[in-house]
């Protein structure tokens, strides 16, 4: 299939950012292994402790995991997800070519989507996983954030409602215990006089208890 200077123009310049961001899905990939607990070259988790150290507005102080996953495991991890990254940019690729160009396969698509991954990796993605560890405490304070965000209404109705529940019922109960433990006595005081009713207190009556 004939395709024009112009079509085949646009097709190696859209593969080419669509090979940026297919560097920029795999960068997503690292920085969750980062947080798994593989480690790349880069800033050393020491620049990292000033960090962990301060105490932030509504969250606190951010804890660092220091039981970092087995080695075995994280070999999984990352092989899971490169076969997982590796289908799923295979699957784009082809959307796009069918789109692009009827499903026809071209090697200039090929080659200009692994040139805009490869630019990307060793340039954008070479600062970016040089940061992995203080991109992680970042994200991790933005998590926390928000979650405080999305609980805290939640929590303020809560202590409302339980408060309201206290005083409502607080009452009530008391009521109820000192019923309870008047109704208790007098049955206690009806079995103690009945198991007395022959014994010491008809005795001392009578004046023979002493």
């Amino acid at each position: 299939m004939e395709i024009s200077m112009l079509s085949l123009g646009k097709m190696v310049l859209y593969a080419f950012f669509l090979g940026v961001g297919f560097g920029v899905l795999y960068d997503v990939f690292r920085i969750t292994r980062v947080v798994v607990g593989v480690e790349y070259l880069g800033v050393a988790k020491k620049s990292t402790d000033y960090l962990y150290s301060r105490k932030y507005p509504l969250i606190g102080k951010i804890e660092r995991r220091e039981n970092k996953a087995k080695k075995y495991f994280l070999d999984i991890f990352v092989g899971v997800g490169d076969i997982i990254y590796c289908l799923f940019i295979g699957g784009v690729f082809c959307i796009f070519l069918y789109y692009s160009n009827d499903g026809i396969f071209r090697w200039h698509a090929l080659a200009a989507a692994s040139c805009g991954f490869f630019i990307y990796y060793k340039t954008l993605g070479a600062i970016l996983i040089t940061f992995a560890e203080i991109i992680c405490v970042f994200l991790k304070i933005i998590s926390k954030i928000l979650l405080f965000a999305i609980a805290f209404p939640f929590k303020f109705m809560y202590n409302i409602i339980i408060s309201i529940l206290k005083a409502l019922f607080k009452p009530i109960a008391k009521f109820f215990i000192l019923r309870y433990r008047r109704i208790a006595t007098k049955h206690r005081m009806k079995v103690l006089l009945a198991e007395a009713k022959s014994g010491f207190l008809e005795n001392l009556v009578k004046g023979q208890g002493f």
